[in-house]
């Protein structure tokens, strides 16, 4: 399989329906993220990696199909990890004001992981991982709330 076709894979599993949703919520111009995923632009390391914590997987599997070394990292496309992503995004049941804004969801997953990763030396559980997420998530929300806009 190559690069673009796991690329592809992992967005899915993931959640994304379309390409230029997950580009969308990853702050990727389209154009660049639908020509990794197609397979007419490479995909670098740091591209890579963006795509790897957006969607719960490893940037050595993206590019080469290995799993990472630690015995304790998530599959590409691991059900749990995709499906709790995906619920916490589309709770449709919440009123317009408590849903999740993808975007700064996405960031705080992003930064959990690094922070997991410089704290651990690789991967936790996905509880632990989730409630970092959380906990960075909300903060940055109160954040975002609490800057006046012009």
């Amino acid at each position: 399989m190559k690069p673009s076709e796991r690329l592809k894979q992992a967005r899915k599993a993931a959640g994304y329906k379309k390409a230029t949703e997950a580009a969308h919520s990853m702050g990727i111009n389209r154009v660049t993220y639908i020509a990794h995923e197609n397979g007419n632009r490479g995909i670098g390391p740091e591209a890579a990696q963006k795509y790897a914590n957006a969607f719960s997987v490893s940037a050595e599997w993206l590019l080469y199909g290995t799993e990472p070394t630690q015995a304790n990292s998530p599959k590409p496309g691991s059900p749990d990890t995709a499906e709790l992503v995906k619920t916490l995004l589309t709770n449709s049941t919440r009123p317009e004001s408590n849903k999740l804004d993808r975007g700064l969801f996405l960031r705080s997953l992003e930064e959990a992981q690094k922070l997991e990763s410089s704290l651990l030396g690789g991967y936790g559980s996905i509880e632990d991982l989730m409630t970092l997420t959380e906990t960075i998530y909300k903060v940055a929300l109160k954040r975002k709330e609490d800057t006046p806009t012009e």
